[in-house]
């Protein structure tokens, strides 16, 4: 939605709250550093921890605790080498 983490957050969370509100459940979807399409079955992600919770995670966190989307569904690349399942 944005790549400013603070803004992404606010425009998931209104999202999932409008299309929640018709009774139609919502999944973010690739939640953690997926950052291409090209080989990102193989491909790792690879940042400190705090790269990972402020500039990647806090949209997805936001959303989740203000609104409750029905499913998560986590990236298919690796994160730091391991995959993120």
């Amino acid at each position: 939605m944005s790549e400013d983490p603070y803004l992404a957050g606010k425009l998931s969370s209104n999202y999932i709250a409008g299309v929640q509100s018709q009774h139609v459940g919502t999944s973010m979807k690739h939640f953690a550093a997926n950052n291409q399409e090209y080989r990102r079955m193989t491909t790792s992600s690879n940042m400190d921890e705090r790269t990972l919770r402020e500039i990647y995670l806090a949209a997805f966190e936001m959303a989740v605790k203000e609104v409750q989307p029905w499913t998560l569904m986590c990236s298919y690349n690796k994160l730091n080498g391991e995959f993120e399942s």
